[in-house]
């Protein structure tokens, strides 16, 4: 099965909410709260993009995949409104937080209202991209396996949509606006750093201390092991991205992970 499917899910939201979603890893457990918290700004910006679209696509079957894109971003980020309704409270830095939430909101309605829709389209483009690599890095690495945190199910299925959708952004920018490279990869580089940067502003806000880690995950050698996998990580994600900056990139072509139909049926 690898069509695009509109999933209305239910989590389970526990009021006391552990700010360790990767058993032991601080870096990337903050690193996706940070992502989980701007994604209902971003989410709803991508969807006024594709709404926006539509209507200059001729072909009628890229046309209904960008309706059922804008179904799944939907239901993403009120699942992550839920879950972030739920970790503010553990924010060190409300006042902060409020601050950079407030400047997405600002980015996102200021460039769906100023910018051209074919820059909006090569930023989603660029998001799209960008989380599709590191989707499939993240399943190949198996971050998320055997994880029990209430963010890590939402993000695993919400990665495992981002799969299934991962050729509507880019066939909508070459459809609605014509395409174009250069322009699409100078948009894309921006896109990505804004997002990086933001997430980990926001992430960096409910980092945990050490000292308040469970004691089994404070052991040399645990910490050994989460240290060697943020070094594959990050060793590898830049040439993992960068193929989506090459001439011949296509979403179409990407292999997907032995996982992606077993995480389907999971998610169905």
């Amino acid at each position: 099965m690898n069509s695009i499917t509109v999933r209305k899910m239910t989590f389970d939201f526990p009021d006391d909410m552990d700010l360790m979603v990767i058993p032991g890893d601080r870096i990337s457990s903050a690193f996706l709260i940070g992502a989980s918290l701007l994604l209902p700004y971003l989410e709803p910006y991508l969807i006024r993009t594709m709404r926006k679209a539509i209507p200059l696509v001729e072909d009628k079957k890229v046309q209904e995949e960008m309706k059922l894109f804008c179904g799944q971003e939907a239901n993403h980020f009120k699942q992550h409104a839920q879950v972030n309704d739920i970790l503010r409270q553990y924010c060190k830095d409300p006042e902060a937080l409020a601050t950079l939430e407030a400047e997405m909101e600002a980015d996102y309605r200021g460039w769906s209202k100023n910018r051209s829709l074919k820059w909006n389209l090569a930023y989603s483009e660029g998001f799209e991209a960008f989380t599709s690599a590191v989707t499939l890095m993240t399943f190949e690495m198996g971050m998320l396996d055997d994880v029990t945190h209430p963010l890590a199910k939402v993000t695993e299925w919400h990665f495992m949509e981002e799969l299934e959708h991962r050729t509507v952004a880019f066939d909508a920018y070459k459809h609605a606006v014509g395409g174009g490279y250069l322009f699409k990869n100078r948009v894309a580089l921006f896109a990505q750093w804004h997002l990086l940067s933001y997430g980990w502003r926001m992430g960096k806000l409910f980092l945990m201390d050490e000292a308040d880690m469970a004691p089994e995950y404070r052991t040399a050698e645990f910490q050994r092991q989460v240290r060697n996998r943020g070094l594959k990580m990050l060793t590898k994600a830049p040439f993992v991205v960068l193929k989506t900056y090459l001439p011949g990139y296509k979403p179409h072509k990407l292999q997907l992970p032995e996982r992606f139909a077993e995480l389907q049926a999971k998610y169905s």
